[in-house]
Order: C-alpha cells, then sequence, then structure tokens
C-alpha cells in the first residue's frame, strides 16, 4: 500500500476515535447528576462540620484536563464560598483539596448531634 491510502485508512480510524471519545463525555456529562452526592443548591461542608458554600457547578477533573483520562463518573464540585454576597462572588472547588472529606447538610447534622 502507498502511505498515502495508509494515511487515509489512519485517519478514518482516528476520526471513529474521537467521535467515541465525543459519545462518552456527553454520556458521562449527561449523568453526572445521577450520581452526585450534592445537588446544584446544596450546602456543602468539611469534615468538621464548618460549611464551605454552596454548590453551584458539576465538573469532571480530567473532562478539562485530557479527555483520554476522563473514563469514570467521578464528579468534582464548584461551590461558592460566599452564597450570601452577591456583590462579589468567589468560588471554590473540591477537586484541589485531594484527601478532602465533603459532607452534606444530613451527614453533619447527624455526625454533630
Amino acid at each position: 500500500m502507498k502511505r498515502e491510502e495508509l494515511d487515509k485508512e489512519l485517519s478514518i480510524l482516528n476520526n471513529k476515535v474521537i467521535d467515541s471519545i465525543k459519545e462518552r463525555t456527553k454520556w458521562l456529562d449527561e449523568h453526572m447528576k445521577d450520581v452526585a452526592k450534592f445537588q446544584i443548591g446544596d450546602k456543602i461542608f468539611n469534615s468538621n462540620g464548618k460549611e464551605l458554600g454552596v454548590v453551584s457547578e458539576y465538573y469532571r477533573y480530567w473532562a478539562s484536563q485530557n479527555i483520554m483520562y476522563d473514563t469514570t463518573l467521578s464528579v468534582c464540585y464548584k461551590y461558592r464560598v460566599n452564597p450570601y454576597d452577591s456583590f462579589c462572588p468567589t468560588y471554590d472547588n473540591t477537586s484541589r483539596q485531594i484527601g478532602c472529606s465533603f459532607l452534606t447538610e444530613e451527614e453533619v447534622k447527624a455526625r454533630f448531634k
């Protein structure tokens, strides 16, 4: 086979891979809310029971870093640190806090009665 024919075949295969990854990403996006511990608008707390903020967005770390590694429904959260200050919103996220536990309001109430 000539190089041109091989390049064409490879291009077809590469496009199939890209299409499959796009389909996987769409599927993962659609199902994040189904497996999320927190829903948009929920308060999020640290393991000591301190309120950190209000969940404003779901994301998957690898979806924005390297889509080849975006292979699981591991949901990260962006949350508004000062949810009651509409003038100057500040946000943080869970993916930068490796090893930290995050609690729901119900978990805090149960743990710190």
